[in-house]
C-alpha cells in the first residue's frame, strides 16, 4: 500500500496548499494503485472540484458528468516519487485521452502546481506530466508527445463558455517561456482560419490587460533583430502576434471593428518583418 499512501498525499497536498513543500514517498506496492479504495477516490474527486472552481470552470467541466477515473492516483503516486526511476514507467502507463471533464480538472490540480519545481531539474519528468495532464498542455503547453490531443482539447473547450473565457485570459498573458509563446502562437494562428472572434478577443484582453509586457517584450524581441540579427530568439515573441498580422492582411475588417486593439502595430510588424513581408 506504499504507493497508494504516497498517491493520497500528493491529492491532498495538491487540493490544499501547494506553496508548502511537495510530499514525496515510496512506489512499492505500485498494483494496489489499480483498486486504490474509497479514500483515494474521494480525494480526486474533491480535487476535482476544487480545481474546477480554481479555474471558474462551471460544473461539471465541458457538460461532462463521468467522474475522474483512477488514472489521477498513478499520476499522483509518480509525482510523489518523482525521483525515482519507476514515476516514469508510471506515468507513460496513463493515456493522455480520453479524458472526462473531471479526469482533465482533476489531472490538471496535479500537474499545475508541480510543473514550475520539476521543469529545471527533471524535465523529463515534467514533459511526461504534461503528456497525461492535456488540459495543463492547452493552458501551458503539450508534452512531446500530446500535441494532437492538446490540439483536440482546444477544439472542444472553445465550445464551452466559461471554458472559452478560461482560454482567452490564458493565451492572452505573456508566455513564460519560448515554447509557451510557440504553442499559443501557433494555435492563434490555426484558430483564425475558424474562430477569428476568439482570436480576435485574446489580442483584445492582451491589449487591455497585459499591453505593457506583451510592448516590453516585442520591443526587446525588435532590439534583438535589428541590433544583434537575432532572428531565432525573436521568433517565438512573433509568432505569438502571428494570428494578428495575418487577420490584418486577410480580414481587416474584422480587425478595424476592434478599436481596442490599437497599439498592435509593434508585434504585427515585428511578425511581419521576420517573414520579409513589408
Amino acid at each position: 500500500m506504499a504507493a497508494v499512501n504516497t498517491a493520497l498525499r500528493v491529492l491532498r497536498w495538491a487540493a490544499s496548499d501547494t506553496r508548502g513543500p511537495m510530499p514525496e514517498g515510496p512506489l512499492a506496492d505500485a498494483a494496489g494503485l489499480a483498486t486504490p479504495g474509497p479514500e483515494v477516490r474521494a480525494e480526486i474527486g474533491r480535487l476535482a472540484a476544487i480545481t474546477a472552481a480554481r479555474l471558474a470552470l462551471a460544473p461539471p467541466p465541458m457538460g461532462d458528468t463521468d467522474p475522474p477515473g483512477l488514472e489521477t492516483a498513478i499520476m499522483a503516486a509518480a509525482i510523489g516519487g518523482h525521483r525515482q526511476e519507476a514515476a516514469i514507467a508510471l506515468l507513460r502507463a496513463v493515456p493522455p485521452a480520453p479524458c472526462t471533464g473531471w479526469d482533465l480538472t482533476a489531472r490538471h490540480g496535479l500537474v499545475a502546481p508541480v510543473l514550475p519545481r520539476l521543469v529545471d531539474d527533471l524535465p523529463h519528468v515534467a514533459d511526461a506530466l504534461r503528456d497525461a495532464s492535456p488540459l495543463t498542455g492547452v493552458l501551458d503547453r503539450p508534452g512531446p508527445r500530446s500535441e494532437a490531443v492538446c490540439e483536440d482539447l482546444l477544439d472542444r473547450l472553445r465550445e464551452e463558455p466559461s471554458a472559452r473565457a478560461l482560454l482567452i485570459l490564458r493565451f492572452a498573458r505573456p508566455a513564460e517561456d519560448p515554447r509557451q509563446s510557440l504553442w499559443r502562437g501557433e494555435s492563434l494562428a490555426w484558430l483564425r482560419h475558424v474562430d477569428p472572434e476568439f482570436v480576435l478577443d485574446v489580442y483584445e484582453t492582451a491589449l487591455i490587460l497585459f499591453r505593457s509586457e506583451h510592448e516590453i517584450r516585442a520591443r526587446t524581441a525588435w532590439a534583438q533583430v535589428l541590433n544583434d540579427g537575432s532572428d531565432k530568439r525573436a521568433e517565438p515573441t512573433a509568432v505569438w502576434w502571428r494570428a494578428l498580422a495575418e487577420l490584418e492582411a486577410a480580414e481587416p475588417g474584422l480587425v478595424r471593428r476592434r478599436p481596442r486593439l490599437a497599439g498592435r502595430s509593434i508585434g504585427t510588424n515585428l511578425y511581419r518583418h521576420l517573414q520579409g513581408v513589408t
